[in-house]
């Protein structure tokens, strides 16, 4: 069987393929991890601006009409009121 500093080759590829395989595991794992965050930040981002458009939309625009609606009301009644 062949040797290498007193180690047999093939155990010696064993461990050399086991800490590979832990590199590439590692590498993999943090590649990973930057994908993810890039792909939250932007679904985050995505997601405030529906929800701002559905704010405005639904809150904003309707008490917008409301106090344009008292503000006329207002008017009306001073203008009666003189």
């Amino acid at each position: 069987m062949a040797e290498w500093h007193d180690f047999p080759v093939p155990t010696l590829m064993v461990v050399g393929g086991v800490v590979v395989g832990l590199l590439v595991a590692l590498l993999s794992r943090l590649a990973a991890a930057v994908g993810a965050r890039r792909r939250a930040g932007r679904a985050a981002r995505r997601l405030r601006r529906s929800v701002e458009a559905v704010a405005r939309e639904r809150v904003v625009a309707p008490v917008d009409a409301v106090i344009a609606d008292l503000g006329r009301a207002r008017d009306a009644a001073r203008r009666a009121a003189a």
